[in-house]
């Protein structure tokens, strides 16, 4: 409860959010360019620093979301599904302070669940093998049903895209799938700017005029 400290996690948390809400802008980032500000400070303050900056991101990427229609942070992905709707029907302030609120209560409980069954979980998770870890991906490709919302077509579209840009770049032998002979695939996608991509391409496409459209198609 030092009040330094304190005041140095809010200004953690006020420069994640920022760093958070431009799309692209990765946390890492905002961390490594947080990071040489901590190197005077003594190792409690300059990790409450990186603590609230990390913390910040992720509540930053719903401002991005709701605004733009645009997640600023994978944990923020089905805070557009909501979020954006209402911010496009006058209500963005409502949308924020709800996903800001939500976000603030995750954390709280998640700090508790960690500290109170960290050590458990990580004891059990060592004993997951192939069978487990195929079981869990299986049930993970089930969510597409629960999120396409009825589009079950796209739904499988956009999963089969996902799983392919997937298998791009080294896999877990260290072997070069799918590259195509470019070299700059060789180390894969990340999902982030991929997300960010689909998001933002999508999003950009609904503002653009059909007769621009047009007219840069017939242009090629």
């Amino acid at each position: 409860m030092n009040l330094t400290t304190m005041m140095l996690i809010v200004i953690g948390v006020k420069f994640g959010i920022i760093g958070g809400s431009i799309p692209g802008f990765t946390i890492t980032m905002a961390i490594l360019v947080a990071f040489p500000f901590t190197f005077a400070m003594d190792p409690i303050n300059g990790l409450a620093v990186m603590i609230g900056v990390f913390v910040g991101g992720y509540s930053g990427g719903l401002v991005s979301g709701v605004m733009l229609g645009i997640p600023g942070t994978p944990s923020s992905i089905t805070t557009v599904y909501d979020g954006y709707p209402m911010a496009t029907k006058g209500e963005p302030g409502r949308a924020l302070g709800i996903g800001v609120a939500a976000s603030f209560i995750g954390t709280i409980l998640s700090v508790i669940v960690l500290v109170v069954f960290g050590p458990l979980i990580a004891k059990f998770s060592m004993n997951f093998r192939p069978w487990e870890i195929t079981a869990l991906i299986i049930f993970a490709l089930t969510l597409v049903a629960s999120l396409s919302n009825g589009a079950m077509i796209k739904g499988i579209i956009a999963a089969g895209f996902g799983l392919f840009i997937a298998t791009i770049g080294l896999d877990r032998s260290g072997n070069i799938r799918f590259d195509f002979g470019i070299p700059e695939f060789a180390g894969g996608f990340e999902m982030l700017p991929v997300m960010i991509g689909v998001f933002a391409f999508a999003q950009l496409m609904e503002n653009v005029p059909s007769s621009l459209v047009l007219f840069m198609l017939v242009s090629l």
